[in-house]
């Protein structure tokens, strides 16, 4: 495969590789291009994001059957402001913007120290995750999933995993009180979503 800084003349080139194709036309050095360039971005993304697999540190995966609608379970877990009033692992929360993709909120949760966070996906009333940064740009993405299993249960499920160089001290640190914390905080959800308030 020849380096495309090394064409010369104007050249057309395409791949199957990457499945959506983007023809691009600008000039090098050498002249001019013109060409699909997903091969190489293409590529480039899938070795990123392996990485990004590979540096992961599992921190939490906990999951519980409780009894409750899916809807009553969304509507209690995303409640951020109330958090503190029945989550046993949180001090302190607040949602700073909308409870959409791109909002953002602050949590102090028991034994480790407060920050904010960021809302990376929201499928209600399924599962929305969040994205808490690291020192040294690193992050802790929280995933939180209801799955309905019949019409009167749903299996509720809460996965942490600690990306960049500090993932090791967060698993070894504060990490041991959340992976305490997380089934608590999940039976305290089914108890508060099937509170006659909460309907």
């Amino acid at each position: 495969m020849r380096l495309l800084a090394n064409w010369a003349a104007p050249t057309a080139h395409a791949s199957v590789l990457g499945g959506l194709w983007r023809w691009e036309e600008r000039t090098l050095d050498s002249g001019r291009y013109h060409g699909y360039n997903d091969v190489v971005t293409t590529t480039m993304e899938r070795v990123r994001r392996d990485q990004e697999r590979r540096d992961a540190v599992q921190i939490i995966d906990t999951d519980l059957m409780v009894e409750g609608q899916a809807e009553d379970l969304w509507r209690v877990w995303t409640d951020v402001d109330r958090w503190a009033e029945w989550d046993p692992h949180e001090e302190e929360a607040r949602l700073i913007d909308a409870f959409t993709v791109g909002g953002k909120g602050y949590a102090k949760p028991a034994g480790a120290p407060g920050g904010a966070f960021s809302l990376l996906e929201v499928a209600r009333p399924y599962r929305w995750v969040s994205a808490a940064p690291l020192p040294g740009g690193g992050a802790l993405i929280m995933q939180h999933t209801i799955e309905p299993v019949d019409s009167t249960r749903c299996r509720v499920r809460l996965r942490c995993t600690a990306r960049g160089a500090m993932g090791l001290v967060v698993q070894l640190g504060w990490g041991t009180r959340m992976r305490a914390d997380a089934l608590k905080t999940l039976t305290a959800l089914g108890v508060r979503a099937a509170a006659p308030l909460q309907r």
